[in-house]
């Protein structure tokens, strides 16, 4: 970072020389100063420079009216951090928490940059309203939910970049559906337990306040389990592989690619962003890369189901798609932490049954009898 004091003293020795040796020296000095202005002017964001992280028009100019016209990016902040912020202090459905995560953000990177952790390098830092307020360990998600309700916009960062929070990377198969294509599609409840909200997603489910944005909600699996479907298929055809109850028509089997349960950011915007959900900015990794990813801290409850019944509820800590991802997102996918739990038979050339709570314990007191 450029000094201001260290261009005017500059300035003030070219102009000094440039007295003294009125034939040669001014040309050069003066070509020297021009140059570490630009250098300087450059090192601002603009309009024009910040426009690639907008979503929507206006956002690079209400991003620069809530920092200051001379913000720059922070040298040590990854760009997918960079992302997260802007669409933090750009939010408008939650202004105030929005910009108080983002700017907690700049804070630390801008500290980091400095070298003002250096006696710290091991340890993590939570910042709120801009400050240092603790060092240590990386909080469990208990600890986490416990100081984010105590302070509201409040980020914990590592000193070392290398141990910055991810999640495990979800693996999306296009596959050829069956069934008019949608068999494999879910239905979602989400809940929160604190009050009982719930949010409901369709097969195909259009978030209107961002463009229509289009997410089909799945169960994903690998290649191995839809090579030997589409063999069973072929052999005792499709009506065999729909369900009786549950998911209703999906693939019969549970071997899922996506170790967690992602949805769109409409679950966190429905529900409400404060409750039980992290301010850590993940990037995606596999699937819908380099989305950004929030992941909750407290757990919700889910249920997927079909047109007509429902599982039952489970607990999980889900994570959500950020407002507006790109194109390379498309499906919302129920992943194991949500499938794992559910009780599920399936029986030679018959279709998959997923059980509710009221058929489970008749599994177990059949299964027992099993050798």
């Amino acid at each position: 970072m450029l000094n201001i004091t260290n261009v005017i003293t500059n300035s003030y020795l070219v102009t000094t020389i440039c007295a003294l040796s009125p034939i040669l020296i001014p040309s050069v000095g003066l070509f020297i100063l021009v140059k570490v202005m630009k250098t300087f002017q450059k090192e601002h964001e603009t309009l024009e420079t910040l426009s690639v992280y907008e979503k929507r028009p206006g956002q690079a100019q209400r991003f620069l009216a809530r920092v200051n016209k001379n913000f720059r990016w922070p040298t040590s902040m990854p760009e997918y951090i960079r992302r997260g912020t802007f669409m933090d202090i750009t939010d408008n459905d939650d202004e105030e928490f929005g910009l108080e995560v983002g700017l907690n953000y700049l804070f630390f990177y801008n500290a980091l940059d400095n070298g003002e952790f250096a006696e710290h390098k091991n340890e993590w830092v939570t910042v709120h309203k801009q400050r240092a307020v603790q060092y240590g360990q990386m909080y469990d998600d208990d600890s986490l939910s416990y100081i984010l309700e105590v302070m509201p916009g409040a980020v914990q960062l590592p000193v070392d970049q290398t141990k910055l929070p991810r999640n495990p990377p979800a693996k999306m198969v296009t596959v050829q559906r069956v069934n008019n294509g949608n068999d494999y599609k879910v239905r979602v409840r989400v809940r929160r337990p604190s009050d009982g909200s719930i949010v409901l997603l369709p097969y195909d489910f259009y978030d209107v306040q961002y463009n229509n944005k289009l997410y089909s909600c799945v169960v994903d699996t690998d290649v191995e389990a839809w090579t030997k479907i589409k063999e069973t298929v072929h052999q005792i055809g499709l009506a065999s592989l729909r369900t009786k109850t549950g998911l209703g028509p999906t693939l019969p089997t549970l071997d899922t690619r996506a170790p967690q349960t992602i949805l769109p950011y409409y679950i966190r915007r429905t529900l409400g962003g404060k409750w039980g959900w992290s301010t850590h900015y993940k990037i995606a990794e596999g699937y819908g890369a380099p989305a950004v990813q929030y992941s909750a801290c407290r757990m919700f409850d889910v249920s997927i189901g079909d047109n007509n019944n429902w599982t039952k509820w489970v607990q999980a800590k889900i994570t959500v798609w950020e407002n507006e991802p790109g194109d390379q997102v498309e499906y919302a996918l129920v992943g194991n932490n949500v499938t794992d739990q559910l009780a599920y038979i399936h029986e030679p050339r018959n279709p998959l049954k997923f059980l509710d709570i009221g058929d489970e314990p008749r599994l177990t007191a059949f299964s027992n009898t099993c050798s």
